[in-house]
Protein backbone atom coordinates (compact mmCIF):
# COMPACT_ATOMS: atom_id res chain seq x y z
CA UNK A 1 0.00 0.00 0.00
CA UNK A 2 1.29 3.52 -0.47
CA UNK A 3 0.48 6.92 0.73
CA UNK A 4 1.92 10.35 -0.62
CA UNK A 5 1.25 13.61 0.18
CA UNK A 6 2.35 16.53 -1.78
CA UNK A 7 2.57 20.37 -1.27
CA UNK A 8 2.68 22.60 -4.41
CA UNK A 9 4.08 26.48 -4.36
CA UNK A 10 3.19 28.74 -6.89
CA UNK A 11 6.52 29.65 -8.44
CA UNK A 12 9.89 28.43 -9.06
CA UNK A 13 12.05 27.55 -6.52
CA UNK A 14 15.72 29.81 -5.89
CA UNK A 15 18.99 28.02 -6.37
CA UNK A 16 19.18 28.39 -2.26
CA UNK A 17 15.50 26.82 -2.00
CA UNK A 18 16.59 23.82 -4.25
CA UNK A 19 19.64 23.08 -2.37
CA UNK A 20 17.58 23.65 1.42
CA UNK A 21 14.91 21.36 -0.11
CA UNK A 22 17.90 18.38 -1.22
CA UNK A 23 19.42 18.92 2.29
CA UNK A 24 15.60 18.80 3.86
CA UNK A 25 14.86 15.68 1.62
CA UNK A 26 18.09 13.96 2.74
CA UNK A 27 17.55 14.43 6.02
CA UNK A 28 14.47 13.08 6.80
CA UNK A 29 14.16 10.31 4.02
CA UNK A 30 17.31 10.08 2.20
CA UNK A 31 19.06 6.83 4.34
CA UNK A 32 17.57 4.02 6.52
CA UNK A 33 19.21 5.86 9.50
CA UNK A 34 17.35 9.33 8.93
CA UNK A 35 15.05 10.90 11.05
CA UNK A 36 11.73 9.25 9.52
CA UNK A 37 12.64 7.00 7.05
CA UNK A 38 14.52 5.29 10.48
CA UNK A 39 12.21 5.92 12.86
CA UNK A 40 9.11 4.72 11.24
CA UNK A 41 11.27 1.56 10.06
CA UNK A 42 12.29 0.57 13.19
CA UNK A 43 8.82 0.72 14.30
CA UNK A 44 6.79 -1.05 11.34
CA UNK A 45 4.90 1.44 10.31
CA UNK A 46 6.45 1.70 7.07
CA UNK A 47 8.67 -0.46 4.56
CA UNK A 48 10.11 2.77 2.68
CA UNK A 49 9.47 6.24 3.16
CA UNK A 50 10.42 8.90 -0.15
CA UNK A 51 10.06 12.17 -0.43
CA UNK A 52 11.32 14.66 -4.12
CA UNK A 53 11.38 17.93 -4.87
CA UNK A 54 9.76 19.03 -8.32
CA UNK A 55 10.91 22.39 -9.73
CA UNK A 56 9.08 23.85 -12.44
CA UNK A 57 8.98 27.40 -14.50
CA UNK A 58 5.56 28.06 -12.95
CA UNK A 59 5.37 25.58 -10.05
CA UNK A 60 7.30 23.60 -7.66
CA UNK A 61 6.14 20.84 -5.24
CA UNK A 62 7.84 18.94 -2.10
CA UNK A 63 6.18 15.51 -1.63
CA UNK A 64 6.24 12.83 0.33
CA UNK A 65 5.35 9.17 -0.11
CA UNK A 66 4.95 6.08 1.84
CA UNK A 67 5.16 2.19 1.08
CA UNK A 68 4.16 -0.49 3.43
CA UNK A 69 3.76 -4.38 3.13
CA UNK A 70 0.39 -5.56 3.19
Amino acid sequence: MTFGWSMMIPRELSDEEVTAMNALNHILTGTMSSRIFGAARKKGLAYGIFSDTSIGFYHSALGFRRTSKC
